[in-house]
């Protein structure tokens, strides 16, 4: 968002960035067993998406990119927790397409508990978004220990690499091709996920975050 500021003539020198943070406690829980009944996705691994169902969310570009490589990892569900915005009908035309009815799960709107046994159940969160200023449910996933693969529109750049997420451009290919490299090495998914936690852990709590605010208040 930098460069908006730059069209009125604010430096970016003279923006201050802080970031959104999370509570560490909201996200204990977890029910591997009950949640997978309660939404029947037996013991297979899965991939998940959190968010609205609209196409600046890209859960199209992950429907298709899943479907390429549904047959590379058949074992793999993909479940998709969020409420309708537009695209739910044109999702579901899709599934029928890719003949990926038993593979694919609509969950509607999850939160609470339920969210947080679905981000430590789940294999791998995919964020798929053609736009995203801050993707809150990276940093949710993450302090799970859930590694992250997202697009580099999410504004979180700083957590991939060594730090453990990936990040592709938004479009199919690239989707494609970070769930082939992810989903190739299953013990690497652990470690990446590992690293991450103790990165938002550090990083993005509201402990860390308010004391930003402190400094800045000081400073003025």
């Amino acid at each position: 968002e930098f460069g908006y500021f730059s069209e009125y003539g604010v430096s970016a020198d003279s923006v201050h960035l802080i970031p959104n943070g999370i509570e560490p406690e909201s996200y204990t829980y977890h029910d591997d067993e009950q949640i997978r009944d309660q939404f029947g996705l037996k013991r297979y691994p899965f991939l998940l998406f959190v968010g609205r169902l609209n196409l600046i969310k890209g859960p199209d570009l992950l429907l298709d990119a899943f479907a390429a490589v549904a047959e590379m990892f058949p074992e793999y569900q993909l479940v998709f927790a969020g409420t309708d915005d537009g695209m739910a009908k044109q999702l579901r035309k899709m599934v029928d397409t890719h003949r990926l009815n038993d593979r694919v799960h609509f969950l509607g709107y999850v939160g609470g508990e339920q969210k947080s046994a679905l981000y430590h159940a789940a294999e791998l969160l995919v964020i798929p978004s053609r736009l995203e200023a801050m993707s809150i449910v990276v940093l949710e996933a993450a302090m799970v220990g859930t590694p992250v693969l997202m697009t580099n529109r999410c504004g979180l750049d700083e957590m991939t690499g060594e730090i453990g997420g990936v990040s592709v451009p938004p479009t199919i290919d690239g989707l494609t091709a970070g769930l082939r490299q992810l989903l190739s090495d299953r013990d690497g998914l652990v470690v990446r996920g590992q690293t991450l936690r103790r990165f938002v852990k550090d990083n993005y709590t509201w402990e860390v975050v308010i004391q930003q605010y402190l400094n800045l208040f000081k400073q003025l």
